[in-house]
């Protein structure tokens, strides 16, 4: 990869800096910009392939949900909101500078083998700024489904088995500092004014509608459309029925868990709006990863609790997050609930195969792998969750989706053992899960990056939203107490669309 850091731009240099449409890039980045896509032609030119042409600088801070709103409403085929509000950590992507794509059992170590072709020879620039040293290069995103042997229906039409996009224009932020990443993916046929004209366009128009007041709550998203039904894709006693018949499967030593997900779509007298449905969770759910990707017009949205993979110079943080109970209504009634769930033998037996199994995945990727002996307290806004912190360094040359690739399915959305539950999870679950509860994420150009498990989440179509939850189910577990599990963890998506269930 080729990198190159160039002195940060003097807003006293010229009058750009004042001219709200100019926030972002000025005559300077954009004559930065255009250098940087001609080496990218040349190099293309002589290798015989299309190079990746990457420019980062620093921005002014803006709100990341107004960014998302702001990409959407300008009709945008591809865009992604990441934000985890306790870490002081997301991101804002916009379009698809590149896009690498696939079906079946092999196509996620098929997309990583694609995303690290991209890196090889990408050419990229920064200016000098500390901004653009840590935030630079480019990043790209993306997500999986949870099981590319499972029956695909129409409903996740676009989100294929896997896929990685580099955007476009990629805002990010971190620890109080933002920056600009503009990608484009540059052939020998193509003019380097003409794909620079088009991403300074990109940016511009992004730019001028956060200083022209997008960072206001948007009409679209004062309001929540009455919804108007709400409807078990499953009926209540048909799931709970399947429940009693996976125990008793269980008890036969068939498997020991197995995780059974439900559906219910909710349907709106007008469109569900994303902005709004990002504010509530940010502010209901401040230590979940809040994502949202948009993909043709539908928008696969969560607020999920679940790491499944961290990887920052090396270092691996996963977790195991099974076991859950409600919260209760007073601090007394709470810490009860908390303390029953800690000495629950069923949740602890299902806890440790989970702790059990990431450990047994995760031992040949490193070098060492070091977890707490007893699990400790998640809470939640309406729940709280067994859970184990897992590190690791890595072994040389191990990424962070080998390590995505060893994990998924773990068992606290699978089960256990991983075949025999997935088979009993297509033979009788009766859903297509597409991407929920499956691998969505980042990655970086040095080997790091994030995914984490799609739970608590929705896809959203117009004014149709299906929504989706699970549960682990074990040998002594009772129909009727998952299925209120099943709706206490349907709430979190609920609320956040505005809905009240009856």
């Amino acid at each position: 990869m080729d990198t190159t850091i160039t002195r940060p731009h003097d807003p006293s240099e010229s009058s750009d800096a004042f001219d709200p449409t100019r926030l972002w890039l000025t005559r300077h980045d954009q004559s930065l910009l255009l250098a940087t896509i001609r080496r990218a032609s040349a190099q293309a030119r002589a290798l015989g392939h299309a190079i990746i042409a990457s420019y980062t600088r620093s921005i002014p801070n803006a709100d990341p949900v107004a960014l998302y709103v702001a990409a959407s409403r300008q009709g945008v085929a591809d865009a992604c909101y990441w934000q985890q509000p306790s870490a002081d950590r997301s991101f804002v992507g916009v379009g698809a500078a590149s896009v690498i794509s696939g079906q079946g059992t092999g196509s996620l170590r098929a997309a990583a083998a694609g995303w690290r072709a991209l890196l090889r020879d990408a050419v990229c620039a920064a200016d000098a700024s500390d901004v653009a040293r840590l935030l630079g290069q480019p990043r790209c995103y993306g997500g999986f489904a949870f099981d590319p042997l499972s029956q695909r229906t129409s409903l996740w039409d676009g989100f294929p088995d896997a896929l990685l996009i580099v955007p476009q224009v990629m805002v990010t932020f971190e620890g109080g500092n933002v920056g600009l990443t503009l990608n484009a993916q540059v052939s020998a046929d193509d003019t380097p004014e003409d794909v620079a004209e088009r991403l300074i366009a990109s940016a511009m128009r992004l730019s001028a509608a956060v200083a022209q007041g997008a960072d206001a709550t948007p009409p679209e998203d004062a309001y929540d459309a009455p919804v108007v039904a709400l409807e078990d894709q499953r009926p209540a006693t048909e799931w709970m029925r399947l429940v009693a018949e996976t125990t008793t499967a269980i008890r036969a030593g068939r498997y020991h868990k197995v995780v059974l997900a439900r559906a219910v779509q909710a349907t709106a007298q007008a469109p569900f709006a994303v902005g709004g449905a990002l504010r509530r969770l940010r502010s209901d759910a401040p230590t979940a990863t809040i994502f949202a990707i948009l993909r043709g017009g539908r928008t696969f949205l969560g607020a999920t609790p679940e790491r499944l993979a961290q990887v920052t110079d090396g270092r691996l943080r996963t977790m195991a997050l099974a076991g859950t109970a409600p919260r209760g209504a007073t601090p007394d009634e709470d810490t009860r609930l908390g303390a029953e769930l800690t000495q629950s033998a069923k949740n602890r037996g299902e806890h440790a195969i989970v702790v059990s199994e990431i450990k047994r995945a995760i031992v040949p990727l490193c070098v060492e792998v070091t977890a707490p002996e007893a699990p400790t307290l998640n809470r939640l806004a309406s729940l709280q969750h067994l859970m184990t912190p897992i590190t690791g360094d890595l072994a040389p040359g191990v990424t962070t989706l080998d390590v995505v690739a060893a994990l998924q399915p773990t068992p606290a959305v699978g089960g256990y053992p991983r075949r025999a539950a997935l088979e009993a999870i297509r033979a009788d679950e009766h859903l297509d899960r597409g991407w929920y509860a499956g691998p969505v994420g980042w990655l970086d150009a040095q080997g790091g990056g994030e995914f984490v498990v799609a739970l608590r989440s929705a896809l959203l179509d117009g004014a149709q939203a299906m929504l989706f939850a699970g549960c682990g189910v074990v040998a002594d577990s009772d129909p009727q107490a998952e299925y209120a599990e099943s709706r206490i963890k349907l709430q979190v998506m609920l609320r956040g669309l505005g809905i009240e269930e009856a």
